[in-house]
């Protein structure tokens, strides 16, 4: 790093003063924790299609081809099992 690099942002860091530095740590934790529940939501989100497809297949498979309410797990209205196409992911 340059001379003048190091002294720019030496005054940068200086005028941060502690709360402003408080308040950065805060918001990152904040959005680490938002990334983190998004990751969680997503892989509950697979879990659900994944369980929809395997439901559809094994209405498929003993020839329950009709609609029907309440899936065991899912509560689904509704749900065709009629559709040849699998849940999109």
């Amino acid at each position: 790093m340059k001379s003048r690099d190091r002294s720019l942002l030496a005054d940068i860091l200086n005028s941060i003063d502690n709360s402003q530095l408080k308040t950065f740590k805060r918001l990152n934790l904040q959005r680490k924790n938002l990334q983190e529940t998004t990751k969680n939501e997503n892989s509950i989100t697979e879990d659900i299609k994944t369980l929809m497809n395997s439901k559809r297949e094994e209405c498929t498979q003993t020839s329950l081809k009709h609609k029907f309410t309440q899936c065991d797990a899912l509560h689904c209205e509704n749900f065709n099992v009629d559709s040849d196409q699998p849940l999109k992911k």
